[in-house]
């Protein structure tokens, strides 16, 4: 519950500061005049201007502008991450309970000989 209380905080103020103009300059000097914020992703934020659309990377932003658009798509990521660690506790915990022996592949170790390429190994944990 709490989780999904931060996600939708998260989300809500995202979507409220997308509908804000802005204007943009990079660390090369190009400035974005009047822009809108169509979508942010992991790499960069994808800007909406009079003349197009164009996908400007947060390593082309000055820090406290990349970090300001960053810092809610870490928080979404890391809550994402926090529910698939969790639930896959969860089933391992259930089934250590039911006596079920794990089905993550292990790597192979070597191949048998020097010169073919055929693993041999590996099973299940």
């Amino acid at each position: 519950m709490k989780y999904g209380q931060v996600t939708l905080l998260l989300i809500t103020a995202f979507f409220a500061s997308l509908a804000l103009a802005e204007d943009f300059k990079t660390i090369n000097g190009k400035e974005y005049k009047n822009a809108t914020i169509s979508r942010v992703e992991p790499d960069g934020i994808i800007l909406r201007t009079k003349t197009g659309i164009t996908k400007v990377y947060f390593t082309e932003l000055p820090k406290e502008v990349a970090d300001k658009w960053l810092a809610p798509v870490l928080a979404a990521h890391q809550a994402a991450q926090g529910k698939r660690i969790e639930a896959q506790n969860a089933a391992e915990r259930e089934h250590a309970e039911k006596g079920v022996v794990s089905t993550i592949p292990i790597a192979p170790s070597r191949c048998c000989c020097r010169w073919c390429s055929h693993p041999v190994g590996g099973g299940y944990r």
